[in-house]
């Protein structure tokens, strides 16, 4: 079956620029979340340690744990902000159905 000569498709974000912003909610998450370990490091107030982790093996991953919770929160913001761009280009041109 056709489909109606009415229908439109709605405008959407070029794909670079929608995965652009969410490239660039993963690296800024995980720098800032990166940085934020090491900062706690550099504090000394108190050593990382768990129960069957020795304190100084816990030293070492700090950081790259704190990156990669950056890196999942940072990518779900850039995703979420992509799409609230992309929906809000779509309520612009009025062919939000």
């Amino acid at each position: 079956m056709a489909m109606p000569s009415s229908h439109t498709t709605r405008p959407r974000l070029p794909s670079v620029v929608f995965y652009g912003i969410i490239l660039a909610g993963v690296v800024f998450g995980a720098a800032t979340a990166a940085l934020a370990g090491w900062y706690y490091l550099e504090q000394g107030n108190a050593n990382p340690v768990g129960r069957r982790i020795w304190s100084d093996v816990a030293k070492w991953l700090v950081i790259p744990i704190c990156a990669m919770i950056g890196t999942t929160f940072g990518g779900l913001i850039g995703f979420f902000t992509a799409a609230i761009l992309e929906r809000s280009q779509q309520r612009k041109t009025g062919l939000d159905h």
